[in-house]
Parts: C-alpha cells; sequence; structure tokens
C-alpha cells in the first residue's frame, strides 16, 4: 500500500545529541516521498556540530529512488568530514545504499543489544 504523502510514510526525528544530531525515519522511503527525505537530511547535517547519526530501524523498505535522498547529504558530509552512521538498516535498505556506491561514506552499525 503506498502512502499518500511523507507524514504518512517517512517520519524524521531530529535531535542534537551532545555535538552529534541523531535523525529517525520512520516509514518507506520512495520516489514520493525522497525529495522531503533529502531536504531533511540536508537540513539535518547542516545544523550539527560533529557526526550525524541516521536510525532507520522503522524503515521496511527503500527504493532506488528513495536511496537517492541520501547522495547528497552523504557528498556533503564527507567533503566536510562530518562521519556519518546508518543505525539499524535491514538488509534490503543497506543493498539499496550500496547500490548506488553510498557504503563507502558512511558507517553500518546496529544497536541489537549483546545476549
Amino acid at each position: 500500500m503506498r502512502a499518500r504523502n511523507l507524514l504518512d510514510t517517512a517520519r524524521l526525528v531530529r535531535r542534537r545529541l551532545a555535538r552529534s544530531t541523531q535523525v529517525r525515519i520512520h516509514g518507506e522511503i520512495d520516489a514520493d516521498n525522497a525529495d522531503r527525505v533529502a531536504h531533511l537530511l540536508t537540513a539535518s547535517l547542516k545544523h550539527t556540530k560533529g557526526p550525524l547519526d541516521i536510525d532507520l530501524a522503522a524503515v521496511p523498505r527503500l527504493s532506488h529512488s528513495g536511496a537517492g535522498a541520501f547522495v547528497d547529504t552523504l557528498r556533503a558530509a564527507h567533503t566536510a568530514g562530518i562521519p556519518v552512521t546508518v543505525r539499524n538498516a535491514n538488509p534490503q535498505v543497506r543493498e539499496a545504499l550500496h547500490s548506488l556506491g553510498l557504503e563507502r561514506m558512511l558507517t553500518f552499525t546496529d544497536d541489537t543489544p549483546a545476549p
């Protein structure tokens, strides 16, 4: 089922933690909301004084078009020397980012607690 707008599919929560910025995205990211997600990620990058942390635990699917939303932000972060971490991305989301070669500009990590 396709959502009507960004508020239905991808909700972004941004908070500053000390000198880093954490972004949580909720919902599917696809061509319908990629521009909005890109704008929100770029704005988050502009407001951070340190690392940018993007939590994708609540993103069930990332289309190839949706993955494009990360391109400009990751390039700008890379150029500025700002580390970007993508947390809790499922295998499909990781593959979508990998398909654009974006894994070279970010670090993947999971918050899975140790047994």
